[in-house]
């Protein structure tokens, strides 16, 4: 199915939309969302060169322990606002749903987990374009289940199987762009109506900004632990008041754990992952190279005259094809990266100098 024959189908189930969401009761103790430890090292997002993934990393749910009972459906349902800016400072935006369902008919009493492994919200979007920039990705989740002694919503099961088909834009301003995003509130409106129990389940925002000012306010990739409150007095159970200065663990095998302990509130666990476009990566790195190749003999000429170690840069001016006057040839690909990296701070340290003497 091509985006204009999904976008009609949407459009249709849009129609239907007739009354205001009801949505289920709030679930008692309330919810929180908790960066959670992996022992991973810490990075940050590279808008020239990065991309970013949101996986569903694991759902457990307890049948004990709030919303469930009998319930043979339930489905995860996400909604993407993707913020952008261009080089003129104009704002746009992109939005992208995606609905999976799953049996949990053969669950007894006690947990219900999820089959599933990094299921896929959004795959590896790049983070730039020739002309924008991503600025936040917005992510509202919903659990949707049917009521009692009804039948699952035949539009969920009908936007399912529309979800598992639209393909995820390439940028924010690409024709036909937002794909079933516009008309997702309307389409829960008739789930509701049809006889699904359709509960917001979390809404978490990430930040792309850049530079050493900002770094502190810019989401990091890792593991979000998504913990509904429950009332439940069982030895596990957290309560959401509680979790200030708690350490919290999670792999696939142990599943969350606080302070070691398993976890037995209803929750979700999300992944952010930030992977290098390699385009965009070479790209960058070959403009860098070319940047290098060109300020750095006048940078160790004035490095020389006040002293100051410049041994990357220096590298850069006996690299061959520079000496001989060629730029930065083909070989300079095969540059070290750490060269690379030194002779930028180098660099930046010669300007610092320079200002400094000018003042």
């Amino acid at each position: 199915m091509n985006s204009i024959s999904i976008l009609k189908v949407i459009a249709v189930l849009s129609l239907l939309a007739l009354t205001t969401p009801a949505f289920a009761e709030d679930y008692s103790g309330g919810a929180i969302i908790v960066p959670v430890a992996e022992n991973l090292p810490q990075s940050i997002f590279n808008l020239k060169t990065d991309a970013a993934s949101i996986y569903i990393e694991k759902a457990i749910l307890y049948k004990n322990n709030g919303w469930f009972t009998s319930d043979k459906d339930v489905a995860v349902a996400a909604k993407m606002t993707i913020n952008s800016q261009k080089r003129d400072r104009t704002s746009g935006s992109l939005t992208i749903s995606r609905i999976y369902k799953f049996d949990v008919s053969f669950y007894k009493d006690g947990s219900i987990e999820i089959p599933l492994k990094s299921l896929p919200l959004l795959d590896a979007f790049k983070l730039s374009g020739e002309d924008y920039i991503i600025t936040s990705i917005v992510l509202d989740i919903f659990l949707s289940k049917k009521k009692e002694k009804t039948p699952f919503s035949k539009t969920l099961e009908t936007i399912i199987k529309v979800s598992k088909k639209i393909p995820v834009p390439g940028n924010p301003y690409a024709q036909y762009a937002t794909v079933f995003g516009d008309a997702f509130s309307e389409i829960l409106d008739d789930a509701v109506k049809e006889g699904a129990d359709t509960v917001p389940f979390a809404s978490f925002g990430l930040r792309f900004l850049q530079g050493d000012p900002a770094r502190n306010y810019t989401e990091k990739p890792g593991v979000h632990a998504i913990i509904l409150g429950s009332d439940n007095t069982e030895d596990g159970v957290l309560k959401i008041d509680q979790l200030a200065g708690k350490n919290l663990s999670f792999d696939n095998v142990a599943g969350l754990r606080c302070d070691g302990k398993k976890v037995k509130n209803n929750h979700l666990i999300v992944r952010v992952i930030s992977s290098i476009d390699p385009f965009a990566a070479m790209l960058a790195r070959q403009e860098t190279i070319e940047r290098l190749s060109s300020e750095a003999k006048a940078a160790v000429a004035f490095s020389r005259d006040k002293g100051i170690a410049t041994p990357s840069l220096a590298h850069f001016v006996t690299i061959s094809p520079i000496s001989k006057g060629m730029g930065s040839g083909a070989d300079l690909k095969t540059i070290d990266e750490n060269i690379i990296e030194k002779a930028i701070k180098e660099l930046n340290a010669v300007k610092m100098f320079n200002i400094l003497e000018d003042k």
